[in-house]
């Protein structure tokens, strides 16, 4: 018997099995599925079994569905696998089995409270491109760490979907800790203007607080805030805002995810710096597994 695995959202850890051919799910009682998301319609989807096959099919939903992190065109039957990510409102589900170990460790990572947010979700209810956001990054990133790349490609190519997903970032780097002398490298780094010849790409002082400390740093505007904390060369290297978080993995710091913008400020919001946390924990296993399997290589 067929199950659909709850993975995210209000009722994260329910599962149900499928009888029958067709399935709906959504937001009234009146479905088979009910989920009680206030992002997710009335009559949000529908799921259909065709010969051994399911398929998935949009109700024409306020805020979409959102497939393997791909928008799903409304009223289409589009062919679901098992295992794929299903994002409706602020809930992800899954039919069949449950979602890959990639793919939750983000979802574990994320926190769609009221209180992660720091206001009432009701002003994100007509913000969908929140929930597409979160999906893009989920299975983009995770597709990446997936591919058999070296660790500077794979942390070039998380770089670029960093700038595709934050557009008001000016800079951006990735840097990793040598295990072994502790050294600071800069192994992916971009800007997205030329920025007058700038060679840095991020603020030494915010990257080496964030290391002694292992706690991100968010600062909205440099111009703004106090004085009493704030690192003294944002305002000397002119940086509007700032967030920076640490990748740990196994009580072990490997490196930093940097961002900045020198333009202008409230360049982030508090759901950005969640997106980036949510990023660092499986970057992070994936810097120490490239590690590894650079050790067992080496071994005799």
């Amino acid at each position: 018997m067929t199950r659909l695995y709850i993975m995210s959202g209000p009722h994260m850890g329910q599962s149900f099995e499928l009888e029958g051919d067709t399935f709906c799910i959504g937001r009234a009682p009146e479905n088979d599925i009910q989920i009680k998301d206030k992002f997710v319609s009335r009559k949000h989807i529908k799921i259909l079994r065709k010969e051994n096959k399911f398929y998935i099919e949009d109700l024409q939903s306020k805020n979409g569905t959102y497939l393997n992190g791909e928008q799903i065109p409304p009223g289409v039957e589009t062919e679901l696998r098992e295992g794929l990510p299903i994002g409706l409102g602020m809930s992800v589900v899954c039919l069949g089995e449950e979602c890959s170990k990639e793919i939750m460790a983000f979802l574990d990572a994320m926190d769609f409270s009221e209180e992660a947010f720091g206001r009432s979700l009701d002003s994100l209810e007509d913000r969908p491109m929140t929930v597409k956001k979160n999906m893009e990054l989920i299975y983009n990133v995770s597709d990446t760490l997936t591919q058999a790349m070296g660790i500077n490609e794979i942390l070039e190519r998380v770089l670029d979907r960093i700038f595709d997903l934050l557009q008001r970032i000016d800079r951006g780097a990735i840097l990793l800790i040598d295990k072994e002398t502790g050294a600071l490298r800069e192994v992916a780094a971009r800007a997205r203007n030329d920025l007058g010849g700038k060679r840095t790409h991020y603020s030494p002082e915010v990257v080496e607080r964030v290391i002694r400390r292992r706690r991100a740093i968010v600062v909205s505007d440099s111009e703004q805030e106090g004085e009493d904390d704030l690192p003294e060369t944002l305002k000397l290297l002119k940086i509007r805002s700032v967030m920076c978080v640490p990748m740990v993995s196994k009580d072990r710091t490997m490196g930093v995810i940097y961002v900045d913008s020198i333009t202008r400020p409230y360049g982030f919001r508090k759901e950005d710096l969640q997106l980036l946390t949510a990023l660092s924990s499986p970057v992070a296993m994936a810097i120490e597994n490239a590690e590894l399997s650079v050790g067992r290589v080496g071994m005799p």
